[in-house]
């Protein structure tokens, strides 16, 4: 018998830490155990692949994540409806994740359209404030001779 690494002996035991506090919401809210693990689960599943975020799947812990549904959940937060997309764990070890939608009729554009096209907005509203510092400048350097 190999003794666990303390590793090994974390996870126990933050499994069994994890395991108390959804019971623990179970009994509070008068949810059903399954449910709450359910809804913590699906909760989790959330910050997963954030939009915008790149290069990691999780912007914090997965342990973080957890204490954060099981807050979001003691709030009143539920996820109410099934899910348009479903995301796609990476198959090579430096890959990142993605979320694909189960049809593309539900599919809204690529957030990265929205940020190019944001960019580009931000980009000529301040090339054009540029601009009108510099002719208001020039008019002013005008105006003194």
């Amino acid at each position: 018998m190999t003794t666990p690494t303390p590793e090994e002996q974390m996870a126990t035991l933050k499994a069994v830490e994890d395991e108390r506090k959804v019971e623990q919401i179970a009994a509070a809210t008068g949810e059903g155990l399954d449910y709450v693990k359910e809804q913590v689960t699906k909760l989790v599943a959330t910050f997963v692949g954030l939009p915008g975020v790149s290069s990691a799947p999780l912007v914090m812990g997965p342990d973080y994540y957890f204490d954060v549904a099981c807050h979001q959940f003691e709030l009143g937060a539920r996820i109410a409806a099934d899910p348009i997309k479903t995301y796609e764990v990476p198959t090579d070890v430096g890959g990142t994740g993605k979320w694909v939608y189960t049809a593309d009729v539900t599919a809204p554009e690529d957030p990265q359209e929205r940020y190019r096209r944001l960019a580009q907005a931000q980009q000529e509203m301040y090339e054009a404030a540029v601009a009108e510092r510099r002719s208001a400048k020039r008019k002013k350097k005008g105006g003194n001779r």
